[in-house]
């Protein structure tokens, strides 16, 4: 079934949407509606309450900003563990700066593989995530972090995946953490009051312990992910083949064709970062071969 679905995103978001959570939202969605017409959606709690795992990451990385760069070279290259998550050899500690520390531990794309791909004009955030950052002067870095998520993740990703998921079923998934009196009591809070005695997203937390079994609530944070290397291993392999080789990347003339066979013949599928690059360009390619081509998905 998720191979299945896989299939059909580029008809499903009519754009090239990467998110391979995408895959389960429909799943989800395919079987919510069997039972209901409208259901409610928990999204927006994490960007507006701290409940990433990279706001707590940024919480911990920004004061070694101030310690000198061989140092935090040394650190980021030999040092595995909480602190450093998921992020692998590549190294977020080095960033020059608070919003390029934040960036690097949102986004968890290789830099390098990006340069290469598109060109060193694209290696840099957008403007629009940095005018989102860099809007409240006075605020600390994880703040500043949640509030562009809240302005760009969320409605770009997020709810653009629930809502075509969804709505591809005809069912109505209503969003009530995103009522403009909750955000705005959210981005007014100090950070110290999300976070309150050692639990993210504490005020969300108080109100379900009144009306939810505690374990069903205390437990570790998992994403809404599918194995995506077990995917392209096993289910469709001949897409990174036909979608990603050299001749149609060279033909097209969007990425660098040796810049994208050097990646794949070196990426590790066993790596989040290498898996995600993958999985972003067979997205975009398998969109602008329905779109521009005229080819249809397989």
């Amino acid at each position: 079934k998720a191979a299945a679905v896989a299939r059909d995103l580029p008809l499903l978001y009519d754009e090239p949407f990467a998110d391979s959570s995408a895959i389960p939202t429909v799943l989800l969605s395919r079987f919510t509606r069997e039972k209901v017409t409208v259901a409610l959606s928990g999204d927006g709690g994490d960007e507006l309450f701290g409940g990433y795992s990279h706001h707590a990451q940024l919480a911990k990385l920004a004061p070694w900003l101030g310690a000198p760069r061989g140092l935090r070279k040394l650190l980021a290259r030999n040092f595995r563990g909480p602190l450093l998550g998921r992020l692998g050899d590549w190294s977020a500690l080095v960033s020059d700066s608070e919003r390029s520390l934040a960036h690097a531990l949102i986004f968890r794309t290789d830099p390098k593989a990006l340069v290469s791909f598109c060109g060193e004009a694209h290696s840099e955030p957008s403007e629009t995530w940095m005018r989102a950052y860099d809007a409240p002067e006075d605020w600390p870095a994880v703040k500043r972090a949640m509030l562009a998520d809240a302005a760009m993740y969320l409605p770009d990703d997020i709810l653009t995946k629930v809502n075509r998921a969804s709505m591809s079923v005809g069912l109505e998934a209503r969003v009530p953490v995103l009522d403009h009196r909750v955000v705005g009591y959210a981005l007014s809070m100090p950070l110290e009051f999300s976070w309150h005695g050692g639990q993210t997203k504490a005020p969300l937390r108080e109100i379900l312990y009144k009306r939810v079994p505690r374990q069903l609530i205390e437990r570790p944070k998992r994403g809404f992910g599918i194995p995506v290397a077990d995917l392209l291993a096993t289910d469709i392999p001949r897409w990174t083949r036909h979608y990603l080789s050299r001749d149609r990347i060279g033909e097209e003339g969007l990425f660098d064709a040796g810049a994208v066979t050097d990646w794949l013949e070196h990426s590790r599928l066993d790596n989040p970062v290498g898996i995600r690059s993958v999985w972003f360009l067979l997205c975009f390619e398998r969109w602008y071969a329905k779109n521009h081509r005229g080819e249809e998905a397989d």
